[in-house]
């Protein structure tokens, strides 16, 4: 419920200033699930997919982003595109959704303090994964 709250707030103060209503389920799972929950992450995310989704609509390309309509005017409903949700159901669901570089430079820091044999645990189990 925060995300959903958060992503809407995320749009009515950017600089288009895009009235979102409502924010498809789908989209608020996967914020929720590569962020964590914390709205710095969120930030950052949004950030990404907003970016790349301007870029692939100015070089017409699919969208990532669909704002549909709702029965007040100027309300929007936010949603991934039909393309994009079919690509994260696909195998290549986390290859498709870049990750922010702050948020990786803060994993970085995170995995430097760990002792050996806490890092050895965790590349092993990456290596299953």
């Amino acid at each position: 419920q925060k995300t959903k709250k958060y992503v809407k707030s995320y749009f009515k103060h950017d600089a288009n200033a895009i009235n979102v209503r409502d924010v498809a389920p789908k989209f608020v799972e996967t914020i929720h699930s590569q962020c964590g929950g914390r709205p710095g992450f969120c930030k950052e995310f949004l950030d990404i997919l907003k970016n790349k989704n301007n870029q692939n609509v100015e070089n017409k390309l699919s969208p990532i982003l669909t704002f549909e309509d709702m029965r007040v005017k100027g309300e929007k409903k936010l949603s991934f595109s039909i393309e994009f949700e079919d690509h994260l159901s696909s195998k290549m669901q986390y290859s498709s959704i870049p990750i922010p570089p702050t948020v990786q430079a803060i994993t970085a820091r995170h995995l430097d303090v760990l002792d050996p044999e806490s890092m050895l645990l965790l590349k092993t189990a990456a290596s299953i994964c």
